[in-house]
């Protein structure tokens, strides 16, 4: 994976709250083209943060994870097409 151009956004003035980053450098092959087949073979593959865990607590961590597992497709599909392409 490629870490050297984690491109995180912080609110330095919200205890380092993370809006978003830039995303394709973090599915694989993670050189920042996402292919469909490749990310169906990598789904359970770990993908371990690089960060230090201090501060995050593991029953919130498990609560996202569970979160995302019950996300509906459509419903995503739908958020991610109100986002804007720039």
């Amino acid at each position: 994976m490629l870490w050297d151009d984690a491109q995180w956004l912080y609110d330095l003035d919200d205890d380092r709250s993370i809006y978003s980053h830039d995303h394709a450098l973090y599915f694989p092959p993670s050189h920042g083209v996402i292919d469909d087949e490749i990310l169906k073979l990598s789904a359970d593959e770990p993908n371990v943060l690089p960060d230090a865990p201090e501060g995050l607590a593991p029953e919130a961590v498990e609560a996202v994870a569970k979160a995302f597992e019950t996300i509906d497709r459509d419903a995503l599909v739908n958020i991610l097409r109100a986002v804007p392409a720039s």
